[in-house]
């Protein structure tokens, strides 16, 4: 497998929230997203919802003090609109898994 590249739906920030193989995108991961749908940062922040600074603050260096992450939500969204990911499927999983107390 060494040399091998794995298709972007299936990295870890891919992954549903709960599922212990999810990380949160890294930037790069972030400006790939955009430039796989040739998307802007405006682009991003009509389809998500927020301001424009808002998504360049999501896209500054880890280590700038103005860098913040991206939301889960919002990255999902991105994912679903890019069509990484499939709402339905990940649904289907969710209301199928077994059940836990909300307390575990």
């Amino acid at each position: 497998m060494a040399g091998m590249t794995i298709g972007f739906n299936e990295k870890p920030c891919c992954k549903l929230f709960g599922d212990e193989k999810y990380q949160p995108p890294t930037v790069e991961e972030l400006k790939t997203l955009l430039e796989m749908n040739n998307w802007t940062q405006r682009d991003v922040s009509i389809l998500v919802g927020v301001s424009l600074s808002t998504v360049k603050k999501w896209s500054l260096s880890e280590n700038s003090s103005g860098h913040r992450n991206i939301p889960y939500s919002a990255w999902r969204l991105l994912l679903i609109y890019a069509g990484k990911i499939y709402s339905k499927e990940d649904l289907d999983s969710v209301l199928t898994a077994p059940k836990k107390k909300d307390n575990e």
